[in-house]
């Protein structure tokens, strides 16, 4: 117990010390400036599969708070209809808006990890770039597997029959699938952004720990200013207020995430020596 509260007493000063939330406010500026043209491509790629304006809804409404969910609905609404022209000017806007979000985490992610940026920025924009491409691409796979759930089911059910206990359980909690997705996905950052190489299982800790997180942030979100807060006197600027301290926050969680990955991993490497 000692030493679980020690290790966290650990990470806090570590927070302190390299100045976290400026690069989770960088983060979540960027990030909030790139939720038009993010929506725009989603909302321009789904048409040519077989996902509807719906999927995608239900899908964000999973992992963001229900205050945010009229804000994308909008988005997403007045938007889907977009024509091929506007698919690849948003591809190139959604790159450029959203890989300067992604600069500042990985900034962030590189600090705590103690390695440095390549000095091209044309290079770490490069590298953002990409990681937007990664995530765009997952979430269209996942909306996929959500929309095919049952199909899907059916067939493995049909081959493995052993599984339908595992399944009934995962099909009646499907959050535990949410925060399976969201893990995986900051594991993907955690190994992709930072320069120098990390092994893959060393992330997975921070992984699971910032998507518990992340799910419990959007619950307490939800409840605060549905019970709590008084945002209503804001009027319209309320959801933009709302959004831009829900991303901070994300943002927080991911480099959590990754100090504690570097934690354990420093520990680990204090336990080889002593041997």
């Amino acid at each position: 117990m000692k030493k679980a509260v020690k290790r966290i007493i650990d990470i806090i000063n570590d927070i302190a010390e390299h100045q976290v939330g400026v690069y989770a406010a960088s983060g979540a500026f960027f990030m909030f400036l790139s939720l038009v043209p993010i929506s725009v491509l989603l909302a321009s790629i789904l048409p040519y599969t077989p996902l509807s304006e719906a999927n995608l809804l239900e899908y964000l409404s999973a992992v963001m708070p229900e205050s945010m969910h009229q804000l994308i609905t909008d988005i997403i609404e007045d938007i889907y209809g977009s024509t091929l022209t506007t698919l690849s000017l948003s591809i190139l806007l959604t790159l450029w808006s959203a890989s300067k979000a992604f600069m500042g985490l990985m900034k962030g992610i590189n600090v705590i990890y103690d390695s440095e940026l390549p000095k091209n920025y044309f290079k770490v924009r490069a590298r953002s770039g990409i990681s937007i491409l990664m995530l765009l691409l997952i979430t269209v796979v996942s909306l996929v597997l959500i929309v095919f759930e049952h199909k899907i089911s059916a067939a493995v059910l049909e081959n493995w029959p052993e599984l339908s206990l595992l399944y009934n359980f995962l099909h009646n909690f499907r959050f535990l699938l949410v925060i399976l997705l969201l893990a995986f996905l900051f594991l993907l950052m955690y190994k992709w952004m930072p320069v120098k190489k990390v092994r893959l299982a060393a992330q997975i800790p921070g992984a699971l720990i910032a998507s518990v997180l992340w799910m419990f942030l959007s619950w307490a979100f939800s409840f605060y200013v549905r019970e709590i807060s008084s945002f209503d006197t804001y009027g319209s600027l309320a959801a933009i207020i709302i959004a831009m301290m829900w991303l901070f926050y994300c943002m927080y969680i991911i480099l959590i995430g990754a100090y504690v990955n570097t934690h354990l991993i420093k520990d680990r490497r204090k336990t080889a020596e002593k041997k």
